[in-house]
């Protein structure tokens, strides 16, 4: 027997393997020895390691390319989506060509995107728990943002033409024809967007992760997109519906036409300073009748009431007798129910009915002089838009000490503004604007008198309403308790703490920082105190008075409160179901009153209802412990 030598350099198998045997059918020259062996548990572990470790970094290395250009396509859509917006629903200009050749851009990036993000390679990954979440968020955006772009960019583009600023106003003259077949389109787009909206929504974040990967930002920028676009096209859908009816386009309409002074405040701005007749007839507008509230119809103070107060409203306003003294007709924040009180007062005092009213402030007047050209006065004078609301609420009282002379001057104001809109100065896509910030601030209110406009007016912020919906709310709402003009020197912040219990309802903590920034010196008419039930007197040392209401969510309730610190008891109150607390407090030149009230909302809900109330200063609003909306930003709802 031949002694075992060293294993031939081609045998990969040792000779002391004891697994190894020899071919008996082999012979010397008949080639190399071929592999029979078997692989060991580790040799085949490696294996499937190197193969398996090559697939996911072959994997990994597809999705990051792949998103990467993904993401560069939603970036390009994105931006593109704003630039479309707005040459639809903002009032830029761009030709039907330029809608058109846009919209194919967006359709083109979005669809390149939902492609690069939709293989099995990219659902297998985004499956995983935790990890592939960030896989699954951009999968889901590019998704959504292709539906949001093919579904309805579409019938938002057709009505691209008609929207055009160019072809909406001529002087004071609105084309009513442009409206003409647009709520068909505009419907269509706004259901197409109810749709997305939700979806975009539930896209994940990542935590840490996806913040770091920058998915929250683009969620977060295609859903503020996307929820923009849906309350411009509810808004839009909406004007096609009312503005042909309300504008005369089948008969004349007269509205009384409100102008408030924030210098002294009221729930939806301030008192009445002047009034006017606003007449529309196919599309013209005039106004006349222009006059201060010396003039209004039946006199500052009616005879008697121009109709009864609602009970509910009763143990509110019934001794300050808002149907019966012009001045406090606005007290309630909820505008259907002023304006039920203004057209009332109006037929009382004139002897006729309006179609409605709208009410404004001096605010409103500064951007729409800003978007046309200055305000000239009937006797030369030039009042620019960054001086009117210091020369109507400040100025005016110490140059002119006469109230009939001032009374003149405020309805010159009136006039000369409506004259530099109706002037055709300036471009319609500047004066919307302006027309749509006095709005989203709440300082430009409409109500109809008509039911079936009523009604859609009610669910938008134009007209005003008190939301009768469960969930979080907030509106302070000061009102001045003194008849003084020291509300021009207002201001104000609040605020909003909510903690969570476990059933769904919440601790809320309201607080509410009120401020006298009046200097000394004032004219004896902005500083006095008239206060209800006492003598006029004067006020040297310019103290605030007012009356303090915090209006909360339906059904919610109060549960105490302090005043700079010191326990005080609230008037509890209610208005179409929301809880109303009240005080008075006053406010020293120079100082700082501060309250805090506790409150437990029934129904916590995902987001807080703001309404702020329009203020010489815009009051500053911080909340924690839950999202907020602000009312006058909400959609319309059909």
């Amino acid at each position: 027997m031949t002694p075992p030598g060293p294993a031939p350099s081609g045998d990969p198998v040792s000779s002391d393997d004891p697994h190894s045997f020899d071919d008996p059918h082999s012979s010397a020259g008949s080639g190399p020895a071929q592999p029979a062996a078997r692989w060991s548990r580790s040799q085949r572990g490696l294996l499937i390691g190197a193969v398996t470790g090559a697939l996911v970094v072959a994997c990994l290395g597809w999705v990051g390319v792949r998103g990467l250009l993904a993401a560069r396509h939603l970036a390009v859509a994105r931006n593109q989506i704003s630039v479309l917006q707005s040459q639809i629903l903002g009032g830029q200009t761009g030709s039907p060509a330029q809608v058109r050749a846009r919209r194919g851009r967006i359709q083109a990036e979005t669809r390149a995107a939902h492609r690069l993000t939709g293989d099995p390679v990219w659902s297998v990954l985004g499956g995983i728990p935790i990890a592939g979440c960030p896989i699954a968020s951009v999968s889901s955006i590019a998704r959504v943002t292709d539906a949001l772009t093919a579904r309805a960019l579409p019938p938002l583009a057709t009505v691209s033409t008609a929207l055009r600023p160019s072809e909406l106003r001529s002087g004071s003259t609105v084309n009513l024809a442009a409206f003409n077949g647009l709520t068909g389109p505009l419907d269509n787009a706004r259901t197409q967007l109810a749709a997305v909206v939700p979806q975009v929504r539930s896209a994940p974040t990542c935590g840490p992760v996806g913040r770091w990967l920058g998915l929250a930002a683009v969620r977060n920028t295609v859903l503020s997109r996307s929820t923009t676009l849906l309350s411009d096209t509810g808004q839009a859908a909406l004007a096609a519906r009312l503005a042909p009816p309300m504008l005369g386009q089948s008969g004349t309409r007269r509205y009384l036409l409100i102008v408030t002074n924030d210098a002294e405040s009221r729930a939806s701005g301030g008192i009445i300073g002047g009034w006017g007749v606003l007449t529309a007839s196919r599309g013209h507008l005039d106004l006349d009748d222009v006059a201060g509230n010396s003039k209004l119809p039946g006199g500052q103070t009616l005879q008697r009431a121009a109709v009864p107060l609602p009970a509910g409203l009763i143990p509110m306003y019934g001794a300050l007798e808002p149907t019966r003294i012009w001045a406090n007709a606005n007290l309630s924040p909820n505008y259907p129910t002023v304006n039920d009180f203004y057209s009332a007062m109006y037929k009382a005092g004139a002897g006729r009915s309006v179609d409605g009213t709208i009410s404004v402030d001096p605010t409103t007047l500064a951007y729409l002089v800003a978007a046309t050209r200055p305000a000239v006065l009937a006797d030369g004078q030039v009042v620019r838009a960054q001086d009117l609301v210091r020369l109507t609420e400040s100025t005016v009282y110490s140059t002119m000490p006469d109230q009939s002379a001032r009374e003149a001057f405020f309805a010159s104001v009136g006039r000369a503004a409506y004259h530099a809109v109706s002037s055709g100065s300036g471009s319609t896509s500047d004066v919307l604007s302006a027309l749509g910030r006095a709005a989203g601030e709440g300082r430009l209110l409409i109500a109809s008198n008509h039911p079936d406009e009523q009604k859609l007016l009610t669910t938008t912020p134009l007209g005003g309403a008190l939301p009768r919906g469960p969930g979080a709310y907030l509106a302070v709402v000061s009102q001045n308790a003194a008849a003084s003009k020291l509300d021009y020197w207002l201001r104000r912040s609040t605020d909003y703490r909510l903690v969570r219990k476990p059933d769904g309802s919440a601790d809320v903590t309201v607080t509410v920082r009120i401020t006298n920034a009046a200097p000394a010196g004032l004219p004896y008419y902005v500083r006095q105190r008239q206060d209800p039930g006492r003598p006029s007197v004067d006020n040297p040392t310019e103290q605030n008075a007012l009356s303090l209401s915090i209006y909360t969510g339906v059904g919610s309730d109060y549960t105490g409160g302090t005043l700079d610190g010191r326990p005080v008891a609230f008037a509890a109150g209610q208005e179409d179901g929301h809880s109303v607390a009240t005080t008075y407090v006053t406010v020293n030149r120079g100082a700082t009153s501060t309250v805090v009230l506790h409150v437990t909302e029934p129904v916590a809900g995902k987001v807080l209802t703001v309404r702020p109330q329009p203020m010489v200063e815009p009051e500053r609003i911080t909340v924690r412990g839950i999202g907020s909306t602000t009312a006058w930003q909400s959609e319309p709802d059909y």
